[in-house]
């Protein structure tokens, strides 16, 4: 199985919870993943495991994760050939501040995730409420009875 041709991953407004599922993507270069419910700190782990060297422009806007403090540092740490973040260049700056003192790999990832406090304590239910389930776009709004999904869910298929 897989697509492995597979450049652009749309899942924006999918009520998408966890990233996961994403295998057979080896070329991957843009994901867009924005206004979903994605909360969960280890999501950046398992984006930088899958992505690291393909994905260039990630797009996560509207999640609660982009609430935790230095969210988009933890990010750039974890994907290092990202080129836009939430639509945002990212600057050599940036990309210098995640690597830390020059050590590439896992401990400049897992040091900017530290620094940034992502834990899996670090996003509560109220955050969760106020920032997923109460948005409202023309046309379409979210409930707290929707059924959160993952992305494995929506590429096979899978129902509310």
């Amino acid at each position: 199985g897989g697509l492995p041709a597979l450049e652009v991953l749309e899942l924006g407004f999918n009520l998408v919870k966890r990233v996961e599922g994403l295998m057979d993507l080896p070329r991957l270069q843009r994901l867009e993943l924005h206004s979903n419910l994605l909360h969960h700190p280890g999501d950046f782990v398992e984006l930088g495991k899958r992505f690291c060297e393909s994905l260039t422009v990630l797009t996560l806007r509207d999640n609660a994760i982009c609430q935790t403090p230095a969210y988009r540092l933890a990010a750039i740490a974890r994907l290092p050939r990202l080129e836009y973040l939430d639509g945002l260049l990212v600057t050599r700056a940036e990309h210098l501040a995640a690597a830390g003192d020059g050590s590439e790999g896992s401990d400049a990832a897992a040091r900017a995730a530290q620094d940034a406090g992502l834990e899996v304590g670090t996003v509560t239910p109220d955050v969760l409420q106020a920032r997923a389930f109460t948005r409202v776009t023309p046309g379409l709004a979210y409930a707290a009875t929707a059924r959160p999904r993952s992305v494995s869910e929506l590429l096979a298929g899978g129902g509310p």
